[in-house]
C-alpha cells in the first residue's frame, strides 16, 4: 500500500537569519531562468533526506543547517543536518521539536541509518536483492530509501540521458530489483526464497564438485565398498583377539621356563652388589688419600718457612747499621727513643726466644710423620680395593653369561613362536588400521553424495515454494502492464509527432518507443518526454490503484521540458505536459499527492499552480548578489 509522503518546509539556517521556502498539496511549480536556484532547492530537499546532493556554492557559503520539514502519513517531522559540520547525522523531531531519534547518513544499510527509519515510516520493507542480477548466489544487497526516491525524483541530469540510471551497469540491477518492490513483483518472503535458491545453487555447484572429485579418488584406489570393509575388519578383529590369547599363553610359558635360570640370574646380582660396594669403598679411599696428599704438603711447607725465620733472626740480629742502606746517610748523630729501630724509628720487635722456634720445629716433625703414615694406609686400603673389584668384575662376567646361556636355553623354544605371532598380529593390525581409513573415506564418500542430495531436497522445497509466489507475480504482472497503459496514454495525449506505441519492457521495466529504448531514441527533447511520461504514470499508478503499490504519493521533476525547442509542436507539447499535470490534479484533487517541478518559463496552463518564482534580482539566496546570466555556472554543468 502506497504511503501518502509530502514536503512541507525547507528551511535553512544561516548565521544570521533563514531562508524558508513552503510547498502545498498538489503541484507546485519553482520558476525562473537558468542559475537562480530552482536545482538547489530540489537538491537541498534530498540533502535534508539524508541524501547525496550537489549543494550550490551560494549554498555552502550561507548554510550552516537544514531543517526540512516532512509529512509521512499525515505525521509531521522535523529533519535537521548540518550543511559543513555533523551532516553525517540526521536528527529526527516530531511537529512540537521534540527528539524522535538521531539517525546516520552513511551506510543506508546500518540499522540507525535515516534511510530505515524513513523506510519504515513509509511502510516499505527492507529486501535483500542479489548485486547481479545474472549471479543470484552472488553478493547480496538491501534496498535503501534512496533507490526508491529514484523512482521519486528525476533529476535534470539524468532526464535526457537515462531512467533511472539505466544505462549504469552496476547500478541498474538494483534498480529493476526497486520497481519489483514497489510494484508488488517481489516481497519480503519472495526475496528471501530468491536469496536462498541463489545461495542453494552456488552450494549444489560446490557439492557437486566436490562429489566428483572424490568419486574418481575411490575409482583410482579401488576402494572397496562399505560391506566388505566392514566384513574385513570384523575378520582381522577376530584374528587378532585369538592372536592375543596365543601370545599370552606362550608368554606366560616362557615366564615359567625362565624360573629355573633364577639361581644363577640371583648368584650374579649378588656379585654386582658386592662390585658396586668395592668401587665405592675404592672410591672413599681414594679421596682419603688425595686429603692427606694436600695436608702433609701444607705442613711441609710449614716447616720450611718457620725453618727460614730461625736462620734469618740469628743472622739480622747482631748487625747495627751506622749508615742508611738508602741514601748512605749517617745515623749516629739523630736522636731516636731507646728500644726503637735507628732507621725507622719503630719500636724494636721482641726477641723470639730460639727454644720456641726449636719446639714448632719439632711439632711440625711429628705432624709430618703422622700424616706420612696415615696416607700410607689408605694408599693401602685404594690398593686392596682395586684387587678386589677386578676379582668380583670377572666373577660377575662369568655369573652373568652361566645365567644369559641358562635363560637362553630356558626360553629358546618360545622365542621364534612369539615372535611369529607378533609379527602376524602387527599385519592384522596394520590391516585393520588401513581398512579402517579406508571405511572413513567410504563414510565421507556417503556423506557428500547425502550432503548434495540434501541441497537438492532442500532446492525443490525452495523451487516450489517460489513456484507458489509465482501466481503472485503473474498477477502482479498486470500492474505493470496497467502501469504500461498509463505510460501510452500519457504520450498519445502529448499528441507527438513522432509517437508509436508505446510500453514498459516486461523484463526491464524501462520505457520502449516503438520498440525502441529511451538511448535509441534521437533526440534529447523526445528522451525528456519519454521520461516525464514514465514518472508521471508511476504517480498516476499510485493514485488511482493505493493497494497495489508501495510508491509514495511525492514526485519531484526538474526541468520537464529540458532540450524543447521553439517550433509550435515542441511549444504545443510543453503545454500538453502541464495540462496533464492540471488533469491529475483535478481528477485527484490536491491532498492526495503532491509534485514539485522546476522549470525556466511556464507556460500558461501552470499558472494555476502554487508557483515559486527565482530571478536574477531575487534567487534562492536573495541577499547574495547574483553574477549575472552571463557568469551563470549550473550544478549540472
Amino acid at each position: 500500500m502506497r504511503a501518502s509522503f509530502k514536503i512541507r518546509e525547507v528551511r535553512l539556517i544561516a548565521a544570521e537569519r533563514a531562508y524558508e521556502w513552503q510547498f502545498a498539496d498538489g503541484v507546485n511549480v519553482i520558476e525562473g531562468p537558468v542559475g537562480v536556484g530552482k536545482t538547489s532547492l530540489l537538491e537541498l530537499i534530498r540533502f535534508g533526506l539524508g541524501g547525496r546532493a550537489r549543494l550550490s556554492e551560494a549554498v555552502q557559503k550561507v548554510g550552516r543547517q537544514l531543517a526540512l520539514t516532512v509529512e509521512i502519513q499525515g505525521e509531521r517531522l522535523l529533519l535537521v543536518r548540518g550543511i559543513a559540520a555533523h551532516k553525517s547525522r540526521v536528527s529526527v523531531r516530531d511537529a512540537d521539536g521534540g527528539a524522535i531519534a538521531t539517525t546516520a547518513t552513511g551506510s543506508p544499510l546500518a540499522e540507525n541509518s535515516i534511510s530505515r527509519f524513513l523506510l519504515a515510516r513509509l511502510g516499505i520493507p527492507v529486501v535483500s536483492v542479489p548485486r547481479s542480477r545474472v549471479k543470484p548466489a552472488g553478493p547480496q544487497t538491501s534496498i535503501s530509501f534512496y533507490d526508491v526516491y529514484d523512482y521519486i525524483y528525476l533529476p535534470q541530469t539524468e532526464i535526457d540521458r537515462s531512467t533511472i540510471n539505466h544505462l549504469d551497469g552496476v547500478r541498474d540491477p538494483k534498480r529493476r530489483s526497486t520497481f519489483e518492490l514497489l510494484y508488488g513483483l517481489i516481497d519480503e518472503q519472495t526475496a528471501a526464497l530468491q536469496v536462498e535458491a541463489g545461495a542453494l545453487q552456488a552450494e549444489i555447484k560446490e557439492a557437486q564438485t566436490s562429489v566428483r572429485e572424490i568419486d574418481a579418488f575411490v575409482a583410482a584406489v579401488e576402494l572397496p565398498g562399505r560391506e566388505q570393509l566392514e566384513e574385513r575388519i570384523k575378520s582381522a578383529e577376530g584374528a587378532s583377539e585369538a592372536l592375543e590369547r596365543e601370545l599370552a599363553r606362550l608368554r606366560e610359558e616362557m615366564r615359567a621356563a625362565d624360573a629355573g635360570a633364577s639361581p644363577a640370574l640371583r648368584a650374579a646380582e649378588e656379585l654386582a652388589d658386592e662390585l658396586t660396594a668395592a668401587i665405592t669403598k675404592r672410591e672413599r679411599a681414594l679421596a682419603e688419600v688425595e686429603n692427606l696428599q694436600r695436608l702433609r704438603a701444607q705442613v711441609a711447607l710449614d716447616e720450611q718457612r718457620t725453618l727460614k725465620a730461625m736462620l734469618a733472626g740469628a743472622e739480622l740480629s747482631a748487625i747495627e747499621f751506622r749508615t742508611c742502606p738508602r741514601c748512605l746517610q749517617p745515623v749516629s748523630g739523630h736522636d731516636h727513643s731507646p728500644g726503637s729501630c735507628a732507621l725507622c724509628g719503630q719500636p724494636e720487635p721482641i726477641a723470639v726466644a730460639s727454644v720456641t722456634v726449636e719446639d714448632e720445629l719439632e711439632r711440625l716433625h711429628g705432624q709430618l710423620a703422622e700424616t706420612d703414615q696415615l696416607l700410607a694406609e689408605a694408599q693401602a686400603q685404594a690398593a686392596q680395593a682395586d684387587e678386589r673389584i677386578q676379582d668380583l668384575e670377572a666373577r660377575s662376567a662369568e655369573a652373568r653369561r652361566e645365567a644369559d646361556e641358562r635363560s637362553r636355553q630356558a626360553v629358546a623354544p618360545f622365542v621364534d613362536k612369539v615372535a611369529q605371532h607378533s609379527e602376524a598380529l602387527g599385519e592384522l593390525r596394520s590391516t585393520r588400521r588401513s581398512d579402517l581409513k579406508a571405511l572413513a573415506s567410504r563414510g565421507e564418500v556417503d556423506r557428500r553424495h547425502a550432503h548434495l542430495q540434501e541441497l537438492k531436497k532442500r532446492q525443490v522445497t525452495v523451487g516450489d515454494k517460489l513456484a507458489e509466489t509465482q501466481a503472485k507475480r503473474e498477477q502482479a504482472m498486470t500492474r505493470v502492464e496497467e502501469l504500461s497503459e498509463a505510460f501510452d496514454e500519457i504520450l498519445q495525449e502529448l499528441k507527438l509527432p513522432w509517437y508509436q506505441p508505446s510500453e514498459i519492457d516486461r523484463k526491464t521495466y524501462l520505457p520502449m518507443v516503438g520498440g525502441k529504448r529511451l538511448e535509441d531514441l534521437s533526440s534529447g527533447g523526445m528522451k525528456t518526454l519519454v521520461n516525464d511520461a514514465y514518472f508521471l504514470a508511476g504517480l498516476s499508478y499510485a493514485l488511482r490503484a493505493p493497494n497495489e503499490t508501495l510508491l509514495p504519493s511525492l514526485m519531484l521533476i526538474d526541468t520537464p521540458r529540458k532540450n524543447f525547442g521553439s517550433n509550435p509542436d515542441d511549444t504545443q507539447a510543453s503545454e500538453r505536459v502541464y495540462r496533464w499535470m492540471r488533469r491529475l490534479q483535478d481528477y485527484y484533487g490536491n491532498a492526495a499527492f503532491q509534485l514539485i517541478v522546476a522549470d525556466n518559463d511556464i507556460p500558461a496552463e501552470a499558472e494555476q499552480f502554487n508557483v515559486m518564482s527565482f530571478s536574477y534580482a531575487e534567487p534562492l539566496i536573495d541577499d547574495l548578489p547574483h553574477p549575472g546570466p552571463e557568469q551563470v555556472e549550473t550544478i549540472s554543468s
